[in-house]
């Protein structure tokens, strides 16, 4: 058995002090509100989740059943060196049966442990909720710019 790693609390948070420097935008406590236009839809989209929550994590590649009203919950930890530059980018293929919470962005700095070894990662929680009876395929990838092409797909059936 592997033994477990206490994290260094001290390195963890001279880390995150260098990650939120850089990073400059994000204010402890900023609230980020979606473009005056799409206010409106993105709180149909949020008032919608009326039932649960399913985590889906990004290398999935099964069909997820779910119902109306539930959310998927994409969820990610890439290690912060690939994440730098990079920018997460969705596509839904019917936004009748698939909308995404712009709401909803969690992200968190943490440390990893595999192998006795500790690493620094970045995970990521996105909300996508279920507005619509049907079958739709959700995409999602870390690329520098918007993709032409998606590495892979899940595809989500919605019953009611």
């Amino acid at each position: 058995p592997t033994a477990m790693v206490a994290p260094d609390l001290k390195r963890h948070a001279e880390a995150e002090g260098r990650y939120a420097a850089e990073r400059g935008r994000f204010g402890q406590g900023q609230v980020l509100l979606p473009p005056a236009r799409l206010a409106d839809s993105a709180a149909q989209v949020a008032q919608a989740h009326t039932g649960t929550t399913v985590e889906v994590p990004s290398h999935v590649r099964d069909t997820v059943d779910v119902q109306l009203g539930d959310a998927l919950l994409f969820v990610d930890a890439a290690p912060i060196e690939t994440v730098e530059g990079g920018e997460w980018f969705f596509e839904v293929d019917d936004p009748s049966v698939l909308a995404q919470d712009v709401f909803y962005r969690h992200q968190e700095y943490d440390f990893q442990t595999s192998e006795g070894e500790q690493r620094v990662v970045l995970r990521i929680a996105f909300k996508f909720v279920c507005v619509g009876v049907g079958v739709t395929w959700l995409r999602g990838v870390l690329a520098a710019e918007r993709p032409t092409t998606w590495p892979a797909a899940i595809k989500v059936e919605v019953s009611e």
